[in-house]
């Protein structure tokens, strides 16, 4: 859980409506765009100290450098061991947008407010466990090893998922929100798992 002292020391990043970024320097734009990433990754590693004013708060104040570092540093893992890279990569930022777009469906649906970006930023940014995991995989000691790995990241990336997707929808449809967020993950664990090669 976050506390008091350490939710102070990184407020979360908020909009200011009067505040014009083509004036700001090169280096202050990296900057602030540095720390909302640094941000929303403490929030899918440590999912559940966040507030529910906080949880709106990410979810309205979307990025999506973050989420594209995180894709595409999965999908260069994943293709250093494959003969067919591209189609590969493409694969997984395809599984990404369709997911995105299964999320921002699902939430509408479910009467809730998500647009079609913050579901990529969401998705993108709760891929980072999956990312560490394949990284872990790169040892390849058994096919038994990587599918544990590749379980416990689908399982932080849900986690992670949860009070983000709760943000948008009503509390008890929390749930069903979830779901397409479920299979993605899945499905990008199921093709880490395979495309890794075991030594």
């Amino acid at each position: 859980m976050i506390d008091e002292d350490e939710r102070e020391a990184l407020p979360i990043p908020v909009a200011d409506p009067n505040h014009n970024t083509l004036d700001e320097s090169i280096w202050r734009t990296v900057e602030r765009d540095a720390h909302r990433i640094l941000i929303n990754t403490r929030c899918v590693l440590l999912p559940f100290g966040i507030r529910h004013d906080e949880k709106a708060k990410i979810l309205r104040d979307w990025d999506l450098w973050g989420p594209l570092v995180y894709v595409l540093a999965l999908g260069t893992c994943l293709i250093s061991d494959v003969q067919e890279a591209p189609a590969l990569f493409s694969t997984v930022f395809s599984t990404i947008v369709f997911g995105s777009v299964a999320l921002t469906l699902n939430v509408l649906l479910l009467r809730g407010h998500i647009i079609f970006l913050q579901a990529i930023s969401l998705t993108g940014y709760c891929v980072f466990p999956l990312n560490i995991a394949v990284l872990m995989m790169k040892i390849g000691l058994s096919r038994t090893y990587c599918t544990v790995l590749a379980c416990s990241s689908v399982i932080c990336s849900i986690l992670a998922s949860l009070p983000l997707v709760s943000a948008a929808v009503h509390e008890k449809r929390t749930g069903l929100a979830v779901f397409p967020v479920i299979l993605l993950h899945v499905s990008l664990a199921i093709l880490a798992v395979f495309s890794v090669q075991v030594r």
